[in-house]
């Protein structure tokens, strides 16, 4: 293919990407925790310090690089969704360029981009206000200065203090990320044996990346040490245990499975099998790329496995290098004439496969999400408006409608902790700013909030003082709009 028509190819897959991604970004349910990180960034626009003032259990880089963007109501949720979306573009066009870069294939290259743009999980995902985007983007740039450092001798410091800085920014919003540092170490520091670059330089221009993009979590963690140790330790050794020990295999099994189960996976897997066969049997190169791909998507499974509880939407993060990885059978494919037909059958049904994500996110919702389908959420959030002004209170186990409908929230409440059994006293969740119902039972008694917005139904611990002090004022779908006794604005 001429480079020319290379481009046009790129730009349209692109283009077709942003299409499908807008549709998400505009239609799709919003996710749980779009609203607690929507919250985070307003606290965060409003002055307030994170892990010092308000419990924030992931990495700073969310709320910090967002506040800006926070204030609009809706309008914020929506565009901070077209910004993951770019995030995803980007990623896409990342995906191509180490392709390309490492195997001089432009087919392979497209091919590669194809994978990325119309993968359900990325589409749907990847169009929410949530890290993965921003994560998946920094890790893909970061594996791609890893390869640079381990095949160029060229501009090797550069490359190597790059793929740090990446890591580091990545693990910043996903501190689970962590773990691949030492991965990162060895190959690097390998690389470094070779004659020139030197491993005690390597060391410390690996160390600078790691720590500029670090130098805000630094800051927040000598302001609070034991919030900032506990909101991005503790409480998730604490969360949601899972016993007994069998039931807890049980789960992680379940979910790893459904993600080994979806069609897209499925072709994937396979085509990575074929291509193991390809590449023993030396049908096609056995680059360097395909073998650390593979090593990544291994790990990002295995890591994904250590949190409890585990989510469907955390392996995507795997797909860029179960991508990768499964090319050598698209290289063949790409090469060979006969074969073309076979191709285009794979490459279609690939894209089928992304069609269950458009049903289950915009055409038809789970039951569960139905108070997340964003018609929904304007009619709470202009109700909310409709019964109070912008100094009054809110209540919601769904941190999200304070964001929304820029109403202060009750201190405390940014984060779901009552919901959570930690093991721990009142005074630690005091002293980490997380409510629990007993402290949600005083505020009611006390009419602190003006409004209290409950989703399906009310907690039995909260039944009795939101009976005794406020009224049902509205009921919106499953949104239920507590109205304090005797209040009008």
């Amino acid at each position: 293919m001429k480079p020319g028509g290379i481009r046009k190819a790129l730009i349209f897959l692109l283009a077709a990407q942003a299409l499908l991604a807008a549709v998400f970004v505009f239609y799709r349910t919003a996710e749980g925790d779009e609203g607690f990180y929507l919250a985070a960034a307003q606290r965060v626009a409003d002055g307030m310090t994170l892990y010092a003032d308000f419990f924030f259990p992931q990495g700073p880089m969310m709320p910090l690089v967002f506040a800006t963007f926070s204030g609009w109501g809706m309008t914020s949720l929506l565009l901070l969704r077209m910004l993951a979306l770019v995030a995803g573009l980007l990623l896409t066009y990342q995906s191509y360029r180490i392709v390309r870069e490492h195997t001089g294939d432009d087919r392979a290259a497209l091919t590669a981009a194809f994978l990325m743009a119309f993968n359900g999980m990325f589409l749907a995902w990847h169009s929410v206000f949530k890290p993965f985007a921003f994560v998946d983007l920094f890790l893909l740039l970061s594996f791609g200065y890893l390869l640079r450092a381990e095949t160029t001798e060229k501009g090797f410091h550069w490359n190597a203090f790059l793929s740090m800085l990446f890591l580091s920014t990545a693990v910043n919003f996903r501190s689970i990320f962590l773990l691949l540092l030492p991965v990162y170490l060895y190959f690097i520091l390998k690389s470094a044996k070779r004659p020139g670059p030197g491993s005690a330089k390597t060391l410390l221009i690996m160390l600078a990346g790691l720590i500029v993009p670090s130098i805000p979590a630094l800051v927040l963690f000598l302001k609070a040490p034991g919030n900032f140790w506990f909101d991005n330790v503790i409480f998730h050794i604490y969360r949601e245990p899972i016993t007994p020990f069998s039931a807890l295999v049980l789960h992680k099994v379940t979910v790893f499975g459904k993600f080994l189960a979806l069609p897209q996976t499925i072709l994937l897997l396979g085509a990575l099998l074929g291509g193991w066969y390809l590449l023993k049997h030396k049908v096609v190169e056995n680059n360097i790329m395909y073998r650390r791909a593979l090593l990544l998507a291994v790990l990002i499974c295995v890591i994904y496995l250590i949190p409890t509880p585990v989510h469907l939407q955390y392996f995507q993060e795997a797909m860029p290098y179960l991508i990768i990885a499964a090319l050598p059978v698209f290289v063949l494919i790409n090469r060979t004439e006969g074969l073309k037909a076979l191709r285009r059958s794979a490459m279609l049904l690939y894209a089928v496969g992304a069609i269950p994500f458009v049903w289950l996110f915009i055409v038809s919702p789970l039951p569960r999400n139905a108070r997340f389908e964003l018609p929904q959420l304007r009619s709470v959030v202009a109700e909310v408006q409709a019964r109070s002004s912008s100094n009054d209170t809110l209540l919601s186990e769904w941190a999200g409608y304070t964001a929304l409908s820029q109403r202060p929230q009750l201190s405390g409440s940014e984060h779901v902790g009552f919901y959570f059994p930690l093991a721990v006293d009142r005074e630690a969740y005091a002293s980490n700013h997380l409510l629990t119902n007993d402290d949600i039972v005083e505020a009611l008694q006390q009419k602190r909030p003006k409004l209290v917005v409950v989703d399906y139904k009310v907690y039995p611990e909260w039944q009795g003082a939101l009976d005794s002090n406020y009224r049902l004022a509205s009921t919106i779908g499953e949104t239920m709009l507590y109205e304090r006794n005797h209040d009008t604005l």
